[in-house]
């Protein structure tokens, strides 16, 4: 089936003026955010408020990706990837009440200055800094470019290294010289063409089908033709055919695709992670004004994370129903006619509805939906990445006199060298086998989400957990899922149609089942080797880095280093560089840093680490407070009846 890659003059309208706005937002963001000091830079001074908070939680994690990879999913196996959603959303709950009083209450910028603050030393830094690096080039990047190229190849004539490269270009501008402040602007835009465009699509997608018990009605028979001629072709019965349990969460404990024991344990453990741990997420609680702020947003976000299974995931399945040869394809020859892999077609999915169902016109409107998406998590991932490279990886290599002038141009240079990173990406996703890499990036998380969990839920839990066990749990995880990960490389991941013939636990064990037993683990070695090292220090000096300390006062030397001892430092330098610079012969260079403070956002002197930080409040009043909370058990309450529903 050939898709209709057909614009119009009004399709390229939309695009341009798409452009037009980001670019403008960008400008605007540039102009108001605080560009002088690290502190406004990476998170605007810790003065952002609950709304771009909230929406850039949501958008930051809904990019291309979601949209190629869960509705490959859905028109795969059915709504059972849903349940990622949904648990997420208890998952935000848990991050605004439980993790965001300990992250603010610590004074840290970044995840792993947290666990520098809490534990001591800086092998835990630097490992948990670099790996979240090399996972976000190598996963997160990579599957965003991905689905940005399927999606252009299958709906639009356009150039594709041209389209990708200036959308790589906006992004890269706009937080290099903007910072923190112009990713949230962005996702104030952002968010509702996203919204706009899937709500678009799916009722579109619906009104072709019919409704939701109709799709129940024809989803089972959505069976290739050729397999109906010749059942045994290429793959066995049940892979071919749609699931007897497609409409439902839970699968069977020893199903190929996800046994609901697996899906209550290890959807739980990797959803805690992605929203809890990991920086890109909790980013933008460092940047709130207050906790009361920090909540709230994680509230709006879980409201929006209910939405995907409606807008993506069943127009996925309906795909599946209308154009079932090109999608459910079955024989390697009429899979590498409809999308050149002659394994599977299930990628294709969401972008063949655009260009069979969506009117020329319209499909401006979802080609900026998809570059909305994909300009959110890359320039969340490139924002987040950039700072905890310089927060926590530059700065220990310099030492503490590093001045806010170089952290700034060091985050510049960052952006640009992953901007550059991403550009390279455009050829090698080209080669990749569609659909399997979905399964396979969602495999890597439950391999390493255990160790670096563990290593920040046990520490705000209990005071007793030292550096010596948090740095062996955290090495001993990641050792078990590099193990793990080497052996799907030489078995390949298992998969309906192939199975594996590899070790039980290494390999044939379903993905799920090893998080949840890596967990447990990684928990036993991080507590045993804590309880036979001796402790780091006594409960009440760990003020504001465990949640039972989180309302004490700092008194680690580490956070009293940086709020005392740097600013006297910086200071002292920042007095030296102008004196130099009050000079006749350093006039040109004077003019010439007040060009780059103007223009190009470094500090003209140095700025004292912290100078204009705020500290935000832990203090939630009576009325909010109820507000909030009445408003979390609701959102719970919603999320718990989809489960219950769909189960």
């Amino acid at each position: 089936m050939m898709a209709n890659t057909e614009t119009t003059n009004v399709d390229i309208i939309v695009v341009v003026v798409y452009f037009i706005a980001v670019i403008a937002v960008a400008i605007l963001s540039i102009l108001r955010a605080n560009r002088t000091t690290t502190a406004g830079y990476f998170l605007t001074a810790r003065d952002a408020c609950f709304l771009p908070l909230g929406l850039s939680l949501f958008a930051s994690h809904f990019g291309a990706a979601q949209f190629i990879g869960l509705s490959a999913h859905g028109a795969a196996s059915g709504i059972s990837i849903s349940v990622y959603s949904f648990v997420s959303v208890f998952a935000l709950i848990l991050l605004g009440w439980f993790f965001s009083p300990v992250y603010i209450a610590s004074g840290a910028r970044t995840l792993p200055e947290y666990l520098s603050l809490r534990y001591g030393g800086q092998r835990l830094t630097m490992f948990v800094s670099i790996f979240s690096l090399l996972l976000y080039i190598f996963t997160r990047i990579v599957v965003d470019v991905f689905s940005l190229v399927i999606f252009i190849k299958y709906t639009f004539e356009w150039e594709l290294y041209f389209t990708v490269i200036a959308i790589v270009a906006v992004i890269t501008f706009s937080t290099a010289l903007g910072g923190m402040k112009s990713v949230l602007y962005n996702s104030v835009l952002y968010t509702p063409i996203i919204l706009t465009g899937a709500i678009v699509l799916a009722v579109t997608a619906f009104q072709e089908i019919g409704s939701y018990e109709e799709l129940r009605k024809v989803y089972s028979s959505a069976v290739p033709s050729l397999t109906k001629l010749v059942p045994n072709i290429s793959t066995s019965h049940k892979c071919v055919h749609p699931s007897d349990d497609a409409f439902h969460i839970f699968h069977d404990v020893t199903h190929y695709n996800q046994p609901w024991l697996g899906t209550v344990f290890g959807v739980t453990i990797v959803t805690m992670w992605h929203w809890c741990t990991d920086h890109i997420s909790t980013q933008r609680i460092f940047a709130a004004r207050s906790l009361c702020h920090a909540s709230a947003s994680t509230l709006l976000a879980g409201l929006f994370l209910v939405l995907p299974m409606f807008l993506v995931v069943l127009p996925g399945m309906i795909s599946r129903v209308l154009y079932t040869n090109a999608v459910a394809c079955a024989d390697p020859a009429g899979c590498f006619a409809a999308c050149r892999n002659s394994k599977s077609c299930f990628h294709i999915s969401y972008p063949l509805l655009v260009s069979m169902l969506v009117r020329p016109g319209l499909k401006g409107l979802m080609m900026v939906t998809i570059m909305a998406a994909s300009m959110s998590s890359l320039s969340a991932i490139f924002q987040s990445g950039a700072t905890t490279f310089t927060n926590d990886v530059w700065r220990l290599l310099r030492g503490p006199n590093v001045k806010d002038r170089e952290l700034i141009i060091v985050f510049k240079l960052f952006v640009g060298t992953l901007g550059i990173v991403t550009c390279w990406w455009i050829s090698v996703v080209q080669n990749l086998q569609g659909a399997s890499l979905f399964v396979f990036v969602q495999s890597l998380y439950s391999y390493f989400a255990p160790p670096l969990l563990v290593c920040f839920l046990l520490g705000i839990l209990w005071y007793r957990i030292n550096e010596e066990g948090a740095y062996w749990g955290l090495m001993s995880g990641t050792t078990l899922g590099l193990l793990r990960l080497i052996m799907d490389v030489v078995y390949g991941v298992p998969v309906c149609e192939k199975a594996s013939s590899g070790p039980f636990v290494l390999h044939r064990l379903h993905h799920l089942y090893f998080c949840t037993m890596s967990t447990v683990f990684c928990c036993a070695v991080t507590i045993v080797i804590s309880l036979l090292t001796e402790p780091m220090k006594p409960e009440h000096e760990l003020g504001r880095l465990t949640w039972k300390t989180r309302y004490d006062e700092p008194t680690q030397e580490g956070a009293q280093t940086k709020s005392t001892k740097f600013l006297d430092e910086e200071t002292n330098f920042e007095s030296t560089e102008m004196m130099q610079l009050d000079g006749n012969k350093n006039q040109t260079r004077k003019r010439r840093r007040k060009y780059d403070s103007r223009y190009c956002g470094i500090p003209p002197f140095s700025k004292a680490i912290g100078g204009e930080e705020k500290t935000p409040s832990l203090v939630i009043g009576k009325k909010w407070r109820w507000v909030l909370n009445i408003n979390a058990m609701l959102l719970g309450a919603l999320a718990s009846g989809l489960i219950g529903y769909f189960h």
